[in-house]
């Protein structure tokens, strides 16, 4: 069919990204003409995203380790296991409460095109 967009992903090929300290950023995908972006954060003990908010509605999973989660004025302790949704332009922010890394997989829609932009044009 010649898509362009890759049907597997190969996570030690993926652009990363540095968006705070202690948080690596890998793009899945989104880069190739997708309607949706998924990515993986790893985000190292203490290390925190800070609030912030944007278009984009997403939803994630954590995959493993601990952390505090912020959506609009709700906080709560997440773990392995948990799942979230944010609307569009809701402030939002983690940090890693535990001893390990916390990774979570989130999917937004549309493509962050800040993150395209990033990766583009480093």
């Amino acid at each position: 069919m010649g898509s362009k967009i890759p049907l597997f992903i190969d996570t030690e090929e993926a652009p990363r990204l540095n968006l705070a300290k202690g948080i690596e950023t890998l793009v899945l995908s989104g880069l190739n003409g997708e309607a949706m972006m998924m990515v993986q954060h790893r985000i190292a003990p203490g290390a925190t995203a800070p609030l912030h908010a944007h278009s984009n509605q997403q939803c994630g999973l954590i995959h493993s380790g601990s952390g505090r989660l912020t959506i609009g004025n709700m906080t709560r302790e997440v773990k392995t296991g948990d799942c979230f949704y944010m609307t569009s332009d809701i402030k939002h922010g983690v940090i890693n409460t535990g001893d390990d890394t916390l990774v979570m997989i989130e999917v937004f829609h549309p493509v962050r095109e800040d993150f395209v932009n990033m990766i583009k044009n480093p």
